[in-house]
C-alpha cells in the first residue's frame, strides 16, 4: 500500500503521463532518481510474490508496466536530436517504464541521421518520404556518389507479366540478373525503410556501396543458416523487383499481390535500418533489444507484415547480421541474472512483430482463433505509420495473405499500391478500409474483433460500416486496445452492419429528462441512473474526451431510444469504456427450440462514455435526489448475450 501511494505521487509530479501544474517548480533529476527506486522496488514485490506462490488475484502487476515516463528522460532525448514522434511511440510501447526508457535514451549511441526539429508527437517531418526526383538515394561510401546498378527492367518485367515471381543474383562484380524463382530455390528478402535512402523512386536500381552491404549482409546470414546456394546470391528487395514507371503500372500492381507469397517463401529476411547499420551489436540482450524496439524500422506499417511472413529475421548491424531466433535464446537467462523489469520491457520489440503469432504460423499451428490474430496485428500495427496513407489497407491486407487474389476488393486495394504517388483521395482512403474489413469477414469469417466498436473513432460513415474506425493507425493510448482482447461470440458482417453481443443499459427517460442526455453528448453534464426498483445499484457516465468527432444533436421527440453497450456486465467502481448508440430499430426474433423471443437492437453509434458503479454514502444521496427529479432517467440492464447490430 505504502508502494502504490509512493507511485501515485511520483506519477503526478514527475512523469509526462502526470503533468501536474507544481512540475515546473520540482527537481526532474530528483524525479527520475525516484522513478528508477521505485520500478525497482515494485519489480522486487512481483519476484517476492511469484516465490511465494501467492496467486491472490489483484496482488501482481504487470512486470514490465512502470510508473510512468519521466519528464527529465523524454526532454533528453529531444535534447539528444531524437525525434519527438519516436518518444512519444516508444514511451507508450514501454507502457510508461522509465528505466527501460532510459535503458533506450543511454544505449543509442549513433547520431541521429535526420534533424527532428520540426517534429512533434503525432508527426515525424524528417521521415516524410519525397517521391520521385525529390527522393535521396543515401550512399555507404564516403564520396557519396558511386555508380549504381540494378535488373534489366526488360526482363523483370516479362518475369512478372508472364505470372512468374522475379527473384535477383548479385554477382561477385556487384552487378545483378534477374530470373524466374524456381521450386526448391533458396533466396533471401530485404526489409527496409525507404525514408532511410534504400529505395529509388525513379530507378531499379541501387548504389554499388550499398550493394556490397547487401552482399555482406547475405553471406553472414546464409552462413549462419549452412545454406549451399553454390555462391549465388540469390534475394529479393522491393526496390530492384518491382517495376517503377508508368509505362509498368500493371506489373506494379501484380507485384504487390505477389508480396505476401515471397516473404512466406524466402528462406529468410535481412532488416536493414539506417541506425541499426550504424551500431555494433550490443553485448546484453537488454541493448540490443531497445535498440531493435527504437529503430525506425520498428515503427513502419510495410515492416510489420515483412517481419511477421519471414521465416528467419536478420537484423544488420555494424559488424554483423543477428538471427531474431539467437537473441531470443538468451531472453531467458537475461531475465534471470536480472533483478529489475528491463528484460521483459525490451523484449517489447517480439511484441511488436507479433512474435508469439508469427512463431505459431512458422510452426503451422494456427492461432486460437481468428480474433485473436486480428486483435494482434491491430496491437502490433497501432503505433506504426505509413508515409503514404492510402497503403494502410493494402499493407495489412498483404499480412492476411487477402490481396492476392483476383477479386474485385483485392484489385481495389493493389491499386491504392500503384496510384498512392498521387494526390491523397479520402474517399478512396475510406473505400479501402471498407473493402478490407469485407475481406477478413469473407476469407476469416466471424474473427473481426466485437471489442472493435470500442475503439477511439473516427469511424466510416458508410452504410454497414459505421462501427468501423478509419484506421488502425490511431496510435493514441494503449488502454484503448483493450476490449479487442476479450472474449466474445464470433460477430457477424452482413448488409444490416456488424452483429456482436455485449450487455448493456436501456435507457428510459421522462420528456424532461432528454436534456440531460444532449448535456451529456457535449461533456456538459454526467448521468447518473439507478438500475432496480430497489435502488441499490447506481452508475455513473461521462463522455470521453479526446476523440474526434463531429458536433452531435440528439433527436428530443420521445419515440427515439438510447442505450449504452458496455464491455462487461457488472460495471466496477473503476470506469470502463462504454458506447453510447441511438436504438433504431428493434428486431423480434423466436427461437423454433423454446418458442422464446428474443430483441435484436439496429443501432447507430454516438460516441464513447465512461462507466462506473457508485458505491458506499453516494447511494443514499442518489436516492434521495432520485424522489426530488421529476426529469428521471432509469437503467435497464441486458446481459451479455444480448445482440446489437451496428450500423
Amino acid at each position: 500500500m505504502a508502494l502504490d501511494r509512493a507511485e501515485a505521487v511520483v506519477r503526478r509530479y514527475f512523469t509526462v503521463e502526470g503533468q501536474s501544474s507544481n512540475a515546473d517548480d520540482m527537481d526532474e533529476s530528483l524525479g527520475l532518481s525516484l522513478l528508477l527506486l521505485g520500478e525497482a522496488l515494485s519489480c522486487m514485490k512481483n519476484k517476492i510474490i511469484a516465490q511465494g506462490s501467492l496467486t491472490i488475484r489483484g496482488w501482481h502487476s504487470e512486470a514490465h508496466e512502470g510508473w510512468g515516463s519521466s519528464i527529465a528522460v523524454t526532454k533528453g532525448m529531444v535534447e539528444k536530436g531524437w525525434c519527438p514522434k519516436s518518444v512519444y511511440v516508444l514511451r507508450n510501447q514501454l507502457q510508461g517504464n522509465t528505466t527501460a526508457l532510459h535503458e533506450a535514451y543511454m544505449v543509442r549511441r549513433t547520431k541521429q541521421r535526420h534533424s527532428h526539429e520540426s517534429c512533434t508527437d503525432t508527426t515525424c517531418a524528417a521521415r516524410t518520404v519525397a517521391g520521385g526526383a525529390k527522393y535521396k538515394q543515401r550512399h555507404r561510401c564516403a564520396s557519396g556518389d558511386c555508380s549504381s546498378e540494378g535488373p534489366n527492367v526488360a526482363e523483370l518485367v516479362d518475369i512478372i507479366r508472364s505470372g512468374q515471381v522475379p527473384v535477383l543474383e548479385l554477382k561477385d562484380d556487384l552487378t545483378i540478373t534477374v530470373k524466374a524463382h524456381e521450386p526448391m530455390e533458396d533466396y533471401g528478402t530485404v526489409t527496409h525503410v525507404w525514408s532511410d535512402g534504400f529505395g529509388n523512386p525513379l530507378r531499379n536500381d541501387m548504389p554499388r556501396c550499398q550493394l556490397e552491404f547487401l552482399a555482406e549482409a547475405i553471406t553472414e546470414s546464409e552462413r549462419h543458416l549452412k545454406m549451399r546456394n553454390h555462391g549465388r546470391k540469390l534475394f529479393w528487395i522491393d526496390t530492384l523487383a518491382i517495376p517503377v514507371g508508368a509505362e509498368n503500372k500493371p506489373e506494379r500492381k501484380t507485384s504487390i499481390g505477389q508480396i505476401h507469397d515471397i516473404f512466406i517463401n524466402s528462406k529468410y529476411t535481412i532488416v536493414f535500418d539506417s541506425e541499426l547499420c550504424a551500431m555494433k551489436v550490443g553485448n546484453r540482450y537488454v541493448e540490443t533489444a531497445i535498440n531493435i524496439l527504437a529503430s525506425g524500422w520498428m515503427q513502419r506499417l510495410w515492416t510489420l507484415q515483412e517481419a511477421y511472413l519471414s521465416k528467419r529475421l536478420f537484423f544488420k548491424f555494424q559488424d554483423t547480421a543477428l538471427d531474431l531466433q539467437t537473441l531470443e535464446e538468451s531472453f531467458p537467462q537475461a531475465k534471470e541474472n536480472s533483478s529489475s523489469i528491463l528484460p521483459d520491457a525490451a523484449r517489447g520489440y517480439f511484441h511488436s512483430i507479433m512474435g508469439t503469432a508469427r512463431e505459431a504460423r512458422i510452426h503451422q499451428m494456427t492461432p486460437r482463433d481468428g480474433v485473436s490474430l486480428i486483435a494482434s496485428i491491430w496491437k502490433a500495427a497501432y503505433w506504426r505509420t505509413t508515409s503514404k496513407k492510402q497503403h494502410e489497407a493494402v499493407a495489412i491486407a498483404t499480412l492476411l495473405g487477402l490481396n492476392s487474389g483476383s477479386s474485385t476488393m483485392a484489385s481495389f486495394l493493389n491499386d491504392a499500391f500503384v496510384t498512392g504517388d498521387g494526390e491523397f483521395n479520402m474517399a478512396k482512403y475510406h473505400e479501402s478500409m471498407k473493402h478490407l474489413w469485407a475481406l477478413i469477414h469473407d476469407v476469416y469469417p466471424g474473427s473481426i474483433p466485437a471489442g472493435v466498436i470500442f475503439l477511439p473513432p473516427p469511424r466510416l460513415s458508410m452504410n454497414g460500416f459505421g462501427w468501423a474506425p478509419v484506421s488502425w493507425l490511431a496510435g493514441k493510448d494503449s488502454d484503448d486496445l483493450k476490449p479487442l482482447f476479450a472474449q466474445n461470440p464470433p460477430t457477424q458482417l452482413d448488409q444490416n452492419g456488424l452483429l456482436v453481443e455485449f450487455p448493456g443499459f436501456l435507457l428510459h427517460c421522462s420528456s424532461a429528462a432528454r436534456s440531460q442526455l444532449q448535456l451529456l453528448s457535449e461533456g456538459k453534464s454526467e448521468l447518473c441512473f439507478p438500475y432496480g426498483s430497489n435502488l441499490l445499484e447506481w452508475y455513473q457516465v461521462r463522455k470521453l474526451f479526446g476523440d474526434e468527432e463531429k458536433d452531435i444533436t440528439l433527436r428530443s421527440d420521445e419515440t427515439t431510444d438510447y442505450a449504452i453497450i458496455i464491455p462487461q456486465e457488472q460495471p466496477s467502481t473503476i470506469e470502463d469504456v462504454g458506447l453510447f448508440v441511438e436504438i433504431r430499430r428493434t428486431q423480434l426474433q423466436r427461437s423454433l427450440e423454446n418458442s422464446r423471443t428474443t430483441r435484436i437492437f439496429h443501432v447507430s453509434s454516438l460516441f464513447r462514455v465512461l462507466v462506473r458503479r457508485d458505491m458506499g454514502d453516494n447511494i443514499e444521496e442518489n436516492k434521495e435526489q432520485f424522489f426530488l427529479d421529476t426529469d428521471l432517467i432509469l437503467g435497464e440492464l441486458v446481459d451479455r448475450s444480448q445482440k446489437w447490430y451496428l450500423n
